[in-house]
């Protein structure tokens, strides 16, 4: 296996140069090569980075979905290349291009959301010329576009394409956006409970960006979401980041889940009145969705769980069977 040294700061591992450990925790923020997950989908365009950023690539183009990493990526080996030169080196979105002229020679040029300058004429040139003038010169360049601007375009928009590394990032799996979710948890100071962490990998919609907004909410009210009550109550907290994937719906989810375990209770009278409780006290579903969910009135609702509260005062065994039908919960989750 060939080594590859880059001023110490790279060490080889598989063929890849990789940043070093511990340099690459010496600042522990958002913006490092130490925050992103790593995973197959990204797994090139990291790599592909990270060798921009240490001197053997010279031309890079990272491809992709919005919303899974590009601008995390051009961030993180903005700030590498910054440290390691002891001077600031921007991402930059394309279209400031228009109202400036040339580029500063002496830092690569990272440009973010090249994909604009494709349908816009002034900017299509300008960036073309800037870009031409560059690889020419032999100066490090690092670009990004949303995967909609589509391969031939790219393709017949660099200069010199055979000179330019194109590295893509791809939506990530299922498995994937559970180290997704790991990952920005840990970058936000969150401990999750698994049973939570998979749910939001599995029930949250969207992109990174969404996931990232739903653990900001959680944070909002505490870091700490690993004891049952807590994960109960994220269901509610998220309530609206839940998507219906799979069909897949968090009221049907509660009705089901608390029914079944209602009909085992060892007080079957109180079987529903705990249901509902559970989900408007424990969950924290507002009284009008409590109330949707059972097909109550909302002042019914509130009146039930204002009577089971009371009853729990003073009957030990019913909070044994909320106990149980939480527990319940949250294993079919």
């Amino acid at each position: 296996m060939q080594e590859i040294a880059i001023d110490e700061a790279l060490v080889k591992f598989g063929g890849v140069a990789k940043q070093r450990l511990s340099q690459a925790l010496e600042e522990r923020d958002r913006a490092g090569f130490h925050s992103i997950a790593a995973l197959p989908s990204n797994a090139k365009a990291v790599e592909a980075c990270l060798l921009l950023a240490g001197g053997l690539q010279t031309f890079v183009a990272v491809v992709g979905p919005s919303g899974w990493g590009k601008t995390h990526v051009l961030e993180a080996t903005a700030k590498s290349i910054s440290r390691e030169r002891g001077v600031p080196v921007p991402v930059r979105p394309a279209r400031e291009l228009l109202d400036q002229g040339r580029t500063d020679a002496s830092v690569p040029l990272i440009l973010d959301d090249v994909q604009e300058a494709l349908g816009r004429t002034r900017l299509r040139q300008q960036v073309r010329t800037v870009l031409d003038r560059r690889v020419r010169s032999g100066l490090p360049t690092l670009l990004s576009f949303n995967e909609e601007a589509g391969a031939r375009s790219i393709r017949g928009f660099l200069p010199y394409y055979r000179d330019w590394t194109v590295v893509g990032i791809e939506e990530p799996s299922l498995a994937e956006r559970s180290l997704v979710v790991r990952q920005l948890a840990s970058t936000e100071g969150l401990v999750l409970a698994p049973q939570l962490l998979n749910l939001l990998a599995q029930r949250v919609e969207g992109n990174a960006r969404t996931l990232l907004g739903a653990l900001q909410h959680l944070k909002l009210i505490q870091s700490d979401w690993t004891d049952r009550p807590d994960v109960l109550r994220a269901l509610g907290t998220l309530k609206s980041y839940w998507g219906s994937r799979d069909g897949w719906d968090l009221k049907d989810f509660l009705l089901e889940s608390t029914s079944r375990q209602a009909q085992r209770s060892l007080e079957p009278t109180w079987g529903r009145a705990l249901s509902v409780y559970l989900v408007l006290h424990r969950i924290g579903l507002s009284e009008a969705e409590t109330a949707q969910v059972f097909g109550l009135h909302p002042g019914e609702a509130y009146r039930i769980t204002a009577d089971v509260a009371q009853a729990l005062a003073s009957k030990s065994d019913l909070e044994f069977e909320v106990e149980k039908m939480e527990r319940a919960l949250l294993e079919s989750l």
